[in-house]
């Protein structure tokens, strides 16, 4: 190997740990919304392990029903080359609700979309606590 591909290999390297890092949510899928890679403690929260190998499986199967025309419309925008920022309910295997902030990103090569990259974190919590204040008013 050349030096540059070390170093990209490198390069790459700490961007997928600081992306892991940063994000309690970390995948990937087709323009179509099949999963393409998922960090394991996505499958935790979706408590998905008992499935086996999910790759493959639509994205939306995930996505809370009323939350689907959310998700897909933040799909679409990035399937058109578009990063958009949304919050949808996702269920687990065991029909826990849980509220994740995402980022969609688009990954474009020679002006094609290659992968979608679906980043987030859980948000429950500050959910669960701005329900609960607007409940006591």
């Amino acid at each position: 190997k050349s030096a540059s591909q070390n170093v990209l290999i490198e390069s790459n390297s700490m961007v997928n740990n600081l992306i892991s890092e940063s994000y309690s949510f970390v995948c990937s899928f087709d323009i179509k919304g099949k999963i393409e890679s998922i960090n394991l403690p996505s499958i935790d929260l979706l408590k998905a392990e008992k499935l086996g190998n999910i790759l493959g499986m639509q994205f939306s199967k995930w996505v809370f029903n009323k939350d689907t025309p959310i998700f897909l419309e933040g799909l679409g925008k990035a399937a058109k080359g578009i990063q958009t920022e949304i919050k949808i309910r996702m269920q687990s295997t065991e029909n826990d609700i849980i509220w994740l902030q995402l980022k969609i990103l688009p990954k474009i090569k020679n002006e094609i979309i290659e992968t979608i990259y679906c980043l987030g974190n859980d948000v429950s919590r500050s959910v669960f606590d701005e329900t609960e204040s607007e409940n006591s008013k």
